[in-house]
C-alpha cells in the first residue's frame, strides 16, 4: 500500500471509531486503537487480492470514504445544531442539510483523488455536477429500497440492506459516469 492509503485509511478508521464510540462510551479506548489497526489490516488485504479481482481495493477505499463522509455528517449536524439549536424542525433541517452538503463535499474530494485518483482538474465542474446527480439518484434509490425491504424486514435490517443498494449504485455511478474510469 502507499503511504497516502495507510494515513488516510487510518484516518477513516479513527473517524468510525469516534461515532462507535460515542455510541458505545465504555470501549472507546478499545475503538480507538483497535479499529483504525483492523481498517489497515483489511485494506492491506483486499490490495493482495486486487491483484486478481482489480475493484476490490477500490471498492474498500470508497467504502472508507463513505464511512469518513458519514463522521463528518454526524459531527457536522451536532456542531451546527449548537448553534441553531434542535427545538424547531425547521433548524434541524437545515441543520441536517449543511451538515449533508458538507459530507458530499468530502466524499467528492475523497471519491475523486483517493478512489478514483482523478488528479486533473479539467472538467471538474462536469464531474462536480454529475456526483450530484448520481448522489441525488443514489437517496432517491436508497428510500425506495427502504421502502421495499421494510416490507419483509425489520426497520433496522432495511435500513442496512438499503445502505448497502445505494451504495452500490454510488460507486458504479462515480467510476463510469463522474469519474468516468
Amino acid at each position: 500500500m502507499k503511504l497516502i492509503d495507510v494515513l488516510i485509511t487510518i484516518v477513516c478508521g479513527e473517524a468510525l471509531a469516534v461515532v462507535l464510540a460515542e455510541l458505545y462510551p465504555q470501549a472507546t479506548y478499545v475503538f480507538i486503537v483497535l479499529i483504525p489497526l483492523l481498517t489497515v489490516a483489511g485494506m492491506w488485504a483486499l490490495e493482495k487480492l486486487n491483484n486478481r479481482v482489480f475493484i476490490l481495493f477500490q471498492l474498500a477505499k470508497h467504502v472508507l470514504v463513505g464511512v469518513f463522509a458519514m463522521f463528518i455528517d454526524l459531527e457536522t449536524f451536532q456542531f451546527i445544531s449548537l448553534f441553531l439549536g434542535t427545538s424547531i424542525a425547521f433548524f434541524i433541517t437545515t441543520s441536517k442539510a449543511l451538515s449533508f452538503l458538507i459530507a458530499a463535499i468530502a466524499k467528492f474530494i475523497g471519491n475523486k483523488y483517493w478512489v478514483f485518483e482523478k488528479m486533473q482538474r479539467d472538467g471538474i465542474k462536469k464531474e462536480l455536477l454529475m456526483f450530484f446527480i448520481i448522489t441525488i439518484v443514489g437517496l432517491l434509490i436508497d428510500l425506495a429500497a427502504f421502502i421495499g425491504f421494510s416490507c419483509t424486514f425489520n426497520v433496522s435490517i432495511s435500513v442496512i440492506l438499503a445502505a448497502i443498494v445505494a451504495a452500490v449504485w454510488n460507486f458504479l455511478g462515480y467510476k463510469f459516469i463522474a469519474f468516468k474510469a
